[in-house]
């Protein structure tokens, strides 16, 4: 059994993973690019699993939290060493990865780092609180010539936690249920011969400008991955239109990720004049390799990477050195 002080305390534990759970089962395909976010898995397939998964063991620990159910204490045990692995994956993003988001609360509650960190060191100390406040309540002792007292009635107590269980899994159940699903992004087919293959990951591409498709699988490109939100590619587009003139520099294609209405802005505002295409959000963060956010520019032979530069707010002088001299310095990735 728990004191009465440590209830509330594990009542406050399990809403706030159910919560999270939820709000991550509202997009759970946005949940997924930010668990990508972090650079320590990229793969779409494996950052999708790892969504649903993270997803489910909150649900669990959420709702046997708000039913009291304790399984002789590893439900708290699994709780705080959740907490502890949590805060650790997000110092070590914050600190390598560039991370902004934690994505503890999906795409609705946005929380930095620092933030979340925070957060979670409060939530330890809540579940450090709940340990501590286990304890087994002695029967009492039987009075003097008399029978031994009643003990208190438990079943207002345990319909109590179970109504509590039974909301955490109806409130999981229906965000899933009104959940968004992935988005759809309308790609053209493939050119002949090419594969998805780890040897030519930009091969399957075909950028189009004004109706003429540009397949990446053959020949050399100067690959720049884009966003459409963001403020530094749409800067980035700018010289790149110029770049686009500038003799010796190969043929520019982008690849890039965006809702339509980010898309037709983008447009609007950069004009580009070079092909693009968009693609899955997943896939592209899986391109950015090494990168932890856009821009980032390739140079692409026959679908595969020949070099790379990184650099949020690239100069025309540096985009022209990197397309047209393979040994020009490159500026540091930005960790």
């Amino acid at each position: 059994m728990l004191t009465r002080a440590a209830r509330p305390l594990e009542i406050a534990l399990g809403a706030l993973f159910v919560v999270s759970a939820a709000l991550k089962a509202l997009n759970v395909y946005g949940f997924a690019v930010q668990v990508a976010a972090y650079g320590v898995v990229r793969e779409p397939s494996i950052t999708l699993a790892i969504a649903y998964t993270m997803i489910a063991i909150e649900a669990i620990l959420g709702v046997a939290l708000l039913g009291g159910m304790r399984f002789g204490g590893l439900t708290v045990a699994c709780t705080g060493a959740l907490l502890a692995g949590f805060t650790a994956l997000i110092a070590y993003a914050w600190a390598f990865k560039g991370l902004a988001d934690c994505g503890c609360f999906g795409d609705y509650v946005k929380m930095g780092p620092a933030e979340s960190i925070a957060k979670n060191v409060v939530l330890m100390f809540m579940t450090a609180g709940v340990w501590l406040g286990t304890r087994t309540v002695p029967r009492p002792a039987p009075t003097e010539g008399g029978a031994a007292p009643e003990a208190p009635s438990r079943g207002a107590t345990e319909s109590r936690h179970t109504a509590l269980a039974a909301a955490g899994v109806l409130a999981i159940a229906a965000a899933f249920a009104m959940g968004k699903p992935a988005p759809k992004i309308d790609t053209p087919p493939a050119p002949p011969g090419a594969t998805d293959s780890a040897a030519a990951p930009f091969a399957k591409y075909v950028p189009d400008l004004g109706g003429a498709p540009v397949p990446l699988a053959q020949g050399e490109f100067f690959v720049a991955m884009l966003s459409a939100s963001c403020d530094h590619c749409r800067a980035a587009t700018q010289t790149l239109n110029e770049l686009a003139q500038a003799p010796g520099v190969p043929q520019i294609a982008a690849l890039m990720m965006g809702t339509q209405d980010e898309m037709d802005d983008f447009i609007a505002a950069t004009d580009p004049q070079f092909p693009f295409q968009t693609i899955d959000t997943l896939e592209f963060m899986n391109l950015l390799g090494k990168a932890t956010a856009p821009p980032c520019f390739y140079i692409v032979r026959d679908g595969k990477e020949v070099r790379d530069l990184i650099a949020e707010e690239p100069t025309y002088e540096q985009l022209f050195d990197f397309a047209t001299k393979p040994g020009a310095a490159q500026p540091e990735a930005k960790q």
